[in-house]
C-alpha cells in the first residue's frame, strides 16, 4: 500500500476488513476514541510531542489538512505503553518536517488496551498502546510548525 506493492483489490480488502474490525470493536469504543476513528490524519505532520514516562502520559499536537484549510489535532494519551524503540520511532518522526502519517487505525484488545497503528512517510510505523484519550481539534489557517522537530520528555524533578 505505501510503496505501491498492493493491487487496487488489495487495498480495498484490507479497509474493508478494518471497517469490519472496528464494528465489531464498537461498543469498547469512547466519545473521543470514536472521534480518532472519525478523524483524517492523513498527510498530518508533527508539530509537538510530549512524553511524561513517569505518569504514562503521552501528548501529540498534529497539523493535518482539512477541507480548505488546516486543522490541528491534538492527542493525550493516557496509560501509554511506550518502549524505547517506540520512542526513538516518536522522536525521529517528531524532529524530521518531511514526514507525515500515510495512514491510522485504531483497536481494541481483550486486555482492555486500546491501540493507535500510525504508518508515517517516508519511513517507519508506530503503535501506541494507551488506557483512555482525550482529543481536542481546532481549525488553523495554515500548515506551519517551527523549523525543528520538537520532542520532550518530562523528568520527575520537573513535574
Amino acid at each position: 500500500m505505501v510503496r505501491g506493492e498492493l493491487s487496487d483489490g488489495d487495498v480495498a480488502e484490507i479497509r474493508k476488513a478494518y471497517a469490519e474490525r472496528l464494528e465489531s470493536i464498537s461498543p469498547q469504543l469512547t466519545d473521543p476514541i470514536r472521534l480518532l476513528t472519525e478523524v483524517s490524519l492523513q498527510d498530518a505532520i508533527i508539530e509537538s510531542i510530549i512524553w511524561d514516562p513517569g505518569i504514562k502520559c503521552l501528548e501529540m499536537s498534529l497539523v493535518a489538512p482539512f477541507l480548505d484549510g488546516y486543522q490541528v489535532v491534538r492527542l493525550k494519551y493516557y496509560g501509554a505503553l511506550l518502549g524505547d524503540e517506540r520512542i526513538r520511532t516518536l522522536c525521529s518522526a517528531a524532529r524530521d518536517r518531511e514526514t507525515e502519517i500515510l495512514t491510522t487505525e485504531v483497536d481494541y484488545g481483550d486486555e482492555g488496551i486500546f491501540s493507535h497503528r500510525l504508518l508515517f512517510w517516508p519511513r517507519d510505523e508506530l503503535t501506541i498502546d494507551f488506557a483512555d484519550l482525550e482529543i481536542n481539534i481546532s481549525n488553523r489557517e495554515d500548515d506551519r510548525v517551527g523549523l525543528s522537530g520538537f520532542f520532550r520528555e518530562i523528568y520527575p524533578e520537573e513535574r
